[in-house]
């Protein structure tokens, strides 16, 4: 609604002053920097003037509109009259932001007479720079996009990683925030859901056994003590008929 809103202003806006916009054009005599590009196949300087950059502060600000807005409608519009889980429905969303902010990025350094031409062999010299002084972020940004593909973790899912069990409550790109049943939020990177053991409590089907240890006094009656348990558990209205709740007699004391 804010964003509808917003569009609608500006279209009035744009009706009212419609007489005066000619005028702006003198803008675009404003000439701010020039830049090597490439017209018609030869190598020429391009100008970048005050209009171009305006522009570009517009196509950033409608990218960034887009990829937080955009996501969340298609959810309502689309993905949710579609037979998708809700990592599914997480996984497109994330991509769909990832390229949306993409888009905009490369429009506005295009818009700013930086071409792709011009900075493929900067982008690649980046690239080692990144990899040689920031492996970290960038494994971990990896591990976010395979996550999102291969979705060995979703949202919702209540997952044991180096000792600590939570429930996944986002995914980003850096790290996955984990909240535990303290209501803790335990902030992992997402490395470690690629590179190391991850227990998935509810993967593929949220029903799990626990295991319940129960220490009785000398001379009590173990098979007394194991029917009142199973009496318990079968009577209990959250413990499944199938599988069967069972006890058994495990260990003596000392």
């Amino acid at each position: 609604m804010r964003s509808a809103i917003g569009t609608a202003a500006l279209i009035g806006l744009w009706i009212t002053w419609a007489d005066v916009l000619p005028a702006l054009n003198g803008l675009n005599e404003v000439v701010l920097w020039t830049t090597l590009g490439e017209r018609d196949g030869v190598d020429a300087k391009v100008a970048v003037t005050l209009v171009d950059l305006a522009m570009s502060l517009l196509m950033a600000a409608l990218a960034w509109v887009g990829a937080k807005n955009i996501p969340g409608a298609m959810e309502l519009v689309v993905l949710n009259r579609l037979e998708l889980d809700a990592g599914a429905k997480y996984a497109f969303t994330t991509l769909v932001r990832y390229v949306f902010a993409g888009i905009g990025i490369t429009s506005v350094f295009g818009l700013l007479g930086m071409e792709w031409s011009r900075l493929q062999w900067l982008v690649a010299a980046l690239s080692v720079g990144l990899g040689f002084g920031l492996q970290e972020i960038v494994a971990n940004f990896v591990s976010g996009i395979i996550l999102l593909f291969e979705r060995p973790i979703r949202i919702g899912d209540v997952v044991t990683v180096n000792g600590s069990t939570g429930t996944v409550l986002r995914m980003q790109i850096r790290a996955t925030t984990l909240l535990d049943f303290d209501n803790k939020e335990l902030i992992m990177p997402n490395k470690v859901f690629i590179t190391g053991e991850v227990l998935n409590w509810t993967l593929s089907d949220h029903a799990t056994r626990l295991m319940v240890n129960v220490g009785i006094a000398y001379g009590d009656d173990p098979k007394l003590a194991m029917d009142i348990m199973l009496s318990v558990a079968q009577e209990h209205p959250d413990v499944l008929s199938e599988p069967v709740p069972q006890a058994t007699f495990d260990s003596f004391g000392e």
